[in-house]
């Protein structure tokens, strides 16, 4: 858990490894799950530090990993609903 601290203090000079560190060592540290609101920090950084390289550095290489990190945002936020759910719910947001 030190460690993903330390991941996350630190400035991203190498934006795709510190992805990777960071994603690794989510993998590999059991205990980090048990401190929610670190991993929520961490499940965040994933997910925006994506979005930014997609949508403002034009990384279209990077987009199915951020499709990925919106989806673990999903699920760490408690939002994940069934398919149909989901489904109604896109045509009430796309409106009349």
């Amino acid at each position: 858990m030190e460690r993903l601290r330390e991941i996350l203090r630190r400035e991203k000079k190498d934006e795709l490894g510190f992805l990777r560190e960071l994603l690794e060592t989510l993998i590999s540290e059991e205990d980090v799950y048990s401190d929610e609101l670190l991993f929520r920090d961490a499940v965040e950084e994933i997910y925006g530090t994506l979005k930014g390289l997609v949508f403002e550095e034009g990384r279209r290489d990077l987009i199915s990993a951020y499709e990925d990190a919106v989806l673990l945002r999903s699920l760490v936020a408690g939002k994940v609903k069934e398919p149909r759910e989901l489904m109604e719910d896109m045509i009430k947001k796309l409106g009349a």
